[in-house]
């Protein structure tokens, strides 16, 4: 089965709160203290909870105490550590700055094995999104394991993938979007058990079986040799049955004579490249796929 579809783009779009309505915490000494035990709430409110987004949930457990113990939950089962608020590293830097007892060595900020703040999610973590510094968790949680992890987004260089899987044994989706073809040409193969799906720009070194292999770059649009073996051996050492590419002569060829374990192909291409190509004929499409790629055409029953 060929799908020969436009190209399209998720883009997962998140309220921005106004800066006029910004959350703003101050901590008093003479500030009450919540109450330690949690009020009753219906099961109604938890569910609509479950579907709030977080922004709403923050805000909503600043109403009241009773609100505070039912939103919190909700706001802090998405948590996103970053260090790309330029303004909030300024607050912090004055704050730190006003009182000579609450000044901090650096070194002691970041100390690799004694900053345990991670460990207490190993068991409850289940999708992980690692960005700027995907070696951050070898650094502060060395030889740790997330046996609860499903699902990883890896954004910039990856220090190491075999790390990776010896930290992740239970994954079942990876997402490495680009890496640098130096820093592919170093990386060591990753052995998981089995993957169930994975999405990358480049050609990763894994070594494993995978249901669904996603190729987020164009063969022919790169004048790389490295990237065409790395593509062969992607192919080779996941044996996927599913795969989804951009659809060019280099892939195809790929296909015939290096997967043979490929049942279903998708293949990503722009109505403009169907209609340069193929003159926008999409029985011409498959005749030509189906050529190149020394694949059998299967009639939908």
């Amino acid at each position: 089965m060929y799908n020969l579809t436009t190209r399209y783009w998720k883009v997962r779009t998140r309220r921005k709160i106004d800066s006029k309505s910004d959350l703003k915490v101050v901590f008093s000494p003479r500030a009450k203290t919540i109450p330690t035990h949690r009020p009753r709430v219906s099961g109604s409110a938890v569910s609509i909870l479950r579907r709030q987004d977080v922004v709403e949930a923050a805000e909503l457990a600043m109403t009241s105490r009773v609100a505070y113990a039912t939103a919190m939950p909700r706001y802090l089962s998405e948590v996103t550590l970053s260090n790309s608020a330029r303004a909030q590293r300024s607050k912090v830097a004055q704050y730190y700055a006003a009182n000579d007892d609450r000044q901090i060595r650096p070194s002691e900020l970041l100390a690799p094995e004694r900053d345990r703040f991670l460990h207490s999610l190993t068991h409850s973590l289940t999708s992980l999104t690692l960005a700027r510094r995907p070696d951050i968790l070898t650094l502060l949680e060395p030889h740790t394991v997330w046996p609860c992890v499903r699902r990883l987004s890896v954004w910039g260089n990856v220090g190491s993938l075999a790390a990776l899987a010896a930290a992740f044994p239970a994954l079942v989706y990876l997402h490495v979007p680009t890496l640098d073809l130096d820093v592919v040409d170093t990386l060591r193969p990753a052995v998981w058990p089995a993957l169930d799906h994975v999405v990358t720009g480049c050609p990763l070194p894994l070594a494993c079986p995978v249901r669904r292999l996603e190729l987020h770059y164009d063969l022919d649009a790169i004048d790389e040799a490295a990237w065409y073996a790395g593509t062969l051996a992607l192919l080779r050492d996941t044996a996927p049955v599913v795969l989804a590419c951009s659809m060019n002569s280099r892939i195809l060829s790929c296909i015939a004579n290096t997967v043979p374990s490929v049942r279903f192909a998708e293949f990503l291409v722009t109505d403009f490249l169907l209609e340069a190509l193929l003159g926008g004929d999409a029985e011409s499409a498959e005749s030509c796929i189906v050529s190149q790629s020394g694949c059998e055409r299967r009639m939908p029953h």
